[in-house]
């Protein structure tokens, strides 16, 4: 396997690698759809003709290296989308309609029977309703009525597993359409997210005291959002436990994170938000 990136045709490194069809080795900033320029994660976008694309723009039937279309996803290709996945459009206390489209590991549509679609919901308050209606041709209408402004997660899951830009956040302002900030999968939160503060500086640190850094939770488009305390997780492993993790809530899209290493030696901090690594996680100290 070349480590060469397919796209600049430049040396990559492994903390900056990510490999394509499972097989493809990029940079980071370098795996962007050829044609929208969208950020790619392995999950969510394939090699065709030496070039990456997202699904929806991947040319059908091109050789591979050129790769393949056909790569096993969570729920095959399925996903979801419509205007009550925008937060622009969204309306509160208004039913709010969204369509989920099943897919096969082919992207070819794939009916399942209407119990195996599942949608969840979490936000600020009880969503009032959330049903799930069979088209009849592989796809499903779901309404939902969001009835405060706030930080709501959609998980959608066929047959169990997660479509493809499952969860999404969304973060709604008052009761008008276009009153909210942002809409934005988990993946491209914590690809947009960082995290800074002396707490991740080796030269700052002592063993044995508490130590501090603040993560900065921002949306696809690089602005601040925020997003549900517990939907932000450190975890940090190293020559001895840890004796303290623990995550604040600022209430402005950022969160303070204390921890105290026992002793001195190097230790891996993970950061998550909703489920997805941040772009630089693990740090190193």
């Amino acid at each position: 396997m070349s480590d060469t990136c397919i796209v600049c045709n430049k040396k990559v490194f492994n903390i900056d690698r990510v490999l394509a069809d499972n097989k493809y080795p990029l940079h980071k900033h370098c795996f962007r759809c050829d044609q929208c320029k969208t950020p790619l994660l392995p999950t969510s976008g394939t090699v065709v003709n030496g070039k990456p694309y997202c699904k929806a723009h991947a040319p059908k039937g091109g050789a591979s290296g050129g790769g393949s279309t056909t790569s096993a996803r969570p729920a095959g290709k399925s996903y979801a989308s419509g205007t009550g996945m925008d937060p622009a459009k969204i309306n509160l206390n208004h039913i709010n309609l969204f369509t989920i489209y099943s897919r096969d590991d082919s992207d070819k549509p794939l009916k399942v029977s209407e119990d195996k679609v599942v949608v969840k919901i979490d936000g600020p308050g009880p969503v009032d309703v959330v049903e799930v209606f069979d088209n009849g041709d592989a796809s499903y209408d779901c309404e939902w009525e969001p009835k405060l402004p706030g930080t709501y997660k959609i998980n959608v899951a066929i047959d169990g597993k997660p479509i493809t830009n499952s969860p999404i956040i969304l973060n709604l302002g008052g009761g008008d359409a276009g009153a909210s900030s942002h809409g934005s999968t988990a993946t491209e939160v914590a690809g947009q997210s960082s995290a800074s503060g002396v707490g991740l500086d080796g030269s700052k640190i002592t063993a044995g005291a508490v130590q501090l850094f603040t993560i900065h939770s921002k949306d696809a488009s690089g602005k601040p959002v925020k997003v549900p305390e517990s939907d932000v997780v450190v975890k940090i492993t190293g020559p001895a436990p840890v004796d303290i993790v623990e995550v604040f809530d600022n209430e402005d899209a950022t969160y303070d994170c204390e921890w105290q290493p026992p002793v001195v030696g190097t230790y891996h901090v993970d950061i998550s938000i909703g489920g997805k690594k941040l772009k630089d996680s693990p740090y190193i100290v």
